[in-house]
């Protein structure tokens, strides 16, 4: 019988429960309120921390190098992981950190997706060869925004897992904004150097 199967009876194949129920004659409380089990002289504790649970796999005494797992949402699923990791199973549950990455990759190919668009939208409105300066700084803006935060932003889409093609199409425009900021940049200087448009004199409609 696999480690599973003993913990929650059955094939370890099947979905992991949604409840403690079957996990409730095998586990007890420590001092701490905690639920605790021990298994193969090895004592397994789950405990509430950083807004979460984790697992403790240690030996019944004198252990001196725990392991301590990450952070799940919730206490079934750190027991469930605790056996599985204990068993060399693999995981079934994601970890806060796990979904939080997952959360902000979604996000960030959003992001991406609307960066493309921003870039499409200005080269758009400097094909009008009679932009203001005042018109000109306003692109300039958004712009620089956009090369001060490439570098950064593309290490944390590796870091979060964003999937290969939003990064792709993040690497490319990287390159796009920054000639693009140079290219504003110039035309601002064009537009400095125009002589300024004389307002028309007022119509006298006096008779």
């Amino acid at each position: 019988m696999g480690i599973l199967d003993w913990l929650f009876g059955g094939s370890s194949t099947v979905q992991a429960p949604t409840t403690v129920s079957p996990l409730s004659s095998r586990w007890e409380s420590t001092e701490n309120g905690n639920p605790s089990t021990i298994y193969r002289n090895r004592r397994i504790t789950v405990f509430e921390q950083d807004r979460g649970w984790k697992f403790c796999v240690a030996k019944i005494e004198g252990d001196d190098n725990p392991y301590f797992s990450e952070v799940y949402e919730t206490a079934d699923a750190a027991k469930y992981e605790a056996f599985a990791y204990f068993g060399g199973q693999p995981s079934t549950y994601q970890t806060r950190s796990e979904i939080s990455r997952k959360s902000r990759a979604d996000v960030s190919v959003g992001y991406i997706a609307e960066t493309e668009r921003l870039y499409r939208d200005l080269t758009a409105k400097l094909v009008d060869p009679e932009l203001t300066v005042t018109e000109l700084r306003k692109i300039e803006r958004k712009v620089e925004g956009q090369v001060k935060r490439a570098s950064w932003q593309l290490t944390q889409y590796y870091r979060d897992g964003v999937r290969r093609s939003a990064i792709d199409t993040a690497e490319r425009l990287e390159p796009l904004f920054e000639a693009l900021s140079a290219d504003v940049a110039q035309r601002i200087e064009e537009a400095k150097a125009r002589p300024r448009r004389r307002k028309p004199a007022p119509t006298d409609t006096t008779e």
